[in-house]
């Protein structure tokens, strides 16, 4: 079935707003946190590796609360496997003055992509701004004119997905859920223009797929290989989804029968989340859709979610509460009440 979307055009040519200036030359001589490659070659996924903290925060919330959060859905069952989540998307064309970028097709055919791969338990309302600015199209990781970008054109808050298509010099990149308490102007997803479905992006990287990838990190998902084969202690199970087997590196291609992790079952070659070849891709585990549902929940459900998700408001009751005082094993990183939420930070 289509789904189609409104569209409206936006000649891009300013730069920062002059309240950001400051912020964009604080940032501009920010070091790359993953080295930057040349275009034809270049990097798969930009999305930084999870901290020690990240996946504290997201064990505590698998944990602490995968059963709180169901009280705020309308079918309350064990597996929440009936709920279907719509997010409201913004999809941003970057387009320079010569009208490169992808066509109108190939937006259709990836948002029908992204539906798909998502379908039952998420579905994108999906807005597209078509921007002609050739500073923005020449995206470059971490630098510059990508906060640049952002920051005068992202839309909404920690509900709605913001994806930034432009000739970038990475296939994409993301930001994790609980990034946005720190800098919500940042957050969202990135993703070259020749992965759409129809673009002639390398290695088989050319049918939609990476867009995918990148919104299961926007949605708390890490990569198959985290963690390689024997991750202990916090990083047990790698990317701590039970359902989802070992893999000691990412995969390429589609190397049917790979298994880098002797006795922990075959690499998970057809998952969204490892590095293979799009047409090899099949879809997301019942446990990552667990996990993405929870970070849904617990950090982009309304402007307001970390507080009503959790079960406190903010008063001081809440600060009170155990929900939102440090968690005992986990080394002083608990919740307490921040900028009129209850959200994870140092305590």
């Amino acid at each position: 079935m289509k789904l189609f979307f409104a569209y409206t055009l936006l000649a891009a040519s300013m730069m920062s707003r002059p309240n950001e200036a400051h912020v964009l030359r604080g940032l501009e001589h920010r070091h790359l946190e993953k080295e930057e490659t040349v275009d034809h070659h270049p990097m798969i996924c930009g999305t930084r590796d999870p901290t020690k903290q990240d996946i504290q925060q997201m064990v505590y919330v698998m944990e602490t609360f995968g059963n709180s959060t169901r009280r705020h859905l309308a079918n309350d069952n064990d597996d929440d496997d009936d709920e279907i989540i719509t997010i409201d998307t913004v999809f941003h064309v970057i387009k320079n003055s010569n009208g490169d970028g992808p066509t109108l097709e190939m937006i259709q055919r990836q948002i029908d992509v992204i539906n798909h791969d998502y379908a039952p338990h998420f579905q994108f309302n999906v807005t597209v701004q078509e921007v002609i600015n050739d500073r923005w199209f020449r995206l470059r990781f971490n630098r510059a004119n990508e906060y640049e970008m952002k920051m005068n054109l992202r839309q909404g808050g920690a509900e709605t997905l913001n994806v930034y298509i432009a000739r970038a010099n990475g296939l994409g990149w993301a930001t994790f859920p609980s990034d946005y308490q720190s800098f919500p102007e940042m957050d969202g997803v990135v993703v070259q223009d020749l992965t759409l479905p129809g673009g002639s992006a390398p290695l088989g990287f050319d049918m939609g797929g990476t867009l995918t990838h990148e919104i299961g990190h926007a949605l708390g998902l890490y990569h198959t290989f985290h963690g390689g084969c024997n991750g202990g202690g916090i990083y047990a199970n790698n990317d701590k989804v039970s359902d989802v087997a070992a893999e000691e590196s990412p995969a390429f291609g589609c190397p049917i029968g790979r298994n880098t992790c002797p006795g922990q079952g075959a690499d998970p070659i057809h998952n969204p989340m490892d590095y293979t070849a799009d047409s090899c891709k099949v879809g997301f585990t019942p446990g990552q859709f667990k996990r993405m549902r929870n970070h849904w929940h617990a950090f982009r459900a309304g402007n307001t979610a970390k507080s009503q998700s959790l079960g406190y408001p903010c008063t001081q009751q809440g600060l009170e509460s155990k929900s939102c005082r440090a968690v005992e094993g986990l080394e002083g990183f608990g919740l307490k009440c921040c900028g009129g939420v209850c959200k994870f930070c140092a305590l």
